[in-house]
């Protein structure tokens, strides 16, 4: 009975990973066919920023994130610059 019952989840979370497997590269497919728009590339990249600087803050994320830009670029960079 056990047997059938970790089956059947593994089933189901297969199905559910070759779902989303794709759906994902239908996403990538009408990207690649269709180019996004500079409207919504715009608007994507306002919402990153403004995840960014809601993550900022906290202390420590501002921290590592300095302490990141400062290790590979030897010079801290603004949000405008990084996104």
């Amino acid at each position: 009975m056990m047997f059938l019952l970790l089956e059947f989840t593994y089933l189901q979370i297969q199905s559910s990973l070759n779902r989303a497997q794709s759906l994902v590269l239908n996403e990538f497919k009408k990207i690649r066919e269709k180019l996004v728009s500079d409207k919504e590339l715009k608007k994507a990249k306002e919402y990153i920023k403004g995840n960014i600087i809601l993550s900022l803050e906290s202390t420590t994320s501002r921290m590592f994130r300095n302490g990141k830009f400062g290790t590979l670029l030897h010079r801290l960079v603004t949000i405008d610059e990084a996104y």
